[in-house]
């Protein structure tokens, strides 16, 4: 089959999609195991974990700024298919801002600032620790919901490579 995806995406949505991932796959395994870090030991790694969110947050910003200045390449017309990658799309990149922000709330929520350790950056909210429970349930099933996505994105992405051999791969693959 001819590659409808001869079209490659712009080189900054490239690199931003693939530091994205990366962040969030660092992101995902540093909050799944601070459960298993002791209490008193905890912070400085919950920090972590809320720096690499807000960096997931900010690239985020960055490829919606080059999702609006570059137009990415056409899709291949496969009728539901496209639907169903418009949707997920949206959902990823709503995903991707919704989880940040709702980690951000719970941790100033608590009264922490985050420690970017050259500078640090105060709570901007009031302590609320009610409210930091909600947000923290939230960010709880956003995860799960954004865990889900993620796979349905790489599910797709392995369909197009191995059963349609469409080279839709190509389109993002790092130069």
């Amino acid at each position: 089959m001819t590659s409808p995806y001869i079209q490659r995406y712009a080189r900054p949505a490239i690199a931003l999609h693939w530091a994205i991932a990366l962040v969030i796959i660092a992101g995902a395994v540093l909050g799944l195991a601070l459960e298993t870090i002791p209490r008193e030991q905890r912070l400085p790694w919950a920090n972590l974990h809320a720096v690499l969110g807000t960096l997931i947050l900010l690239l985020t910003f960055a490829r919606l700024f080059v999702r609006v200045t570059h137009v990415p390449p056409p899709l291949y017309d496969r009728g539901w298919v496209v639907a169903l990658s418009k949707v997920g799309h949206f959902a990823l990149y709503a995903l991707t801002l919704a989880l940040p922000l709702s980690g951000l709330a719970m941790w100033w929520l608590r009264g922490r600032g985050l420690d970017l350790w050259l500078f640090q950056i105060p709570s901007p909210l009031a302590v609320n620790r009610d409210v930091a429970k909600l947000a923290e349930e939230a960010h709880e099933v956003i995860f799960w919901i954004g865990a889900l996505a993620v796979g349905g994105h790489v599910a797709a992405a392995l369909v197009h490579h191995f059963v349609w051999k469409d080279g839709l791969l190509e389109r993002m693959r790092p130069a």
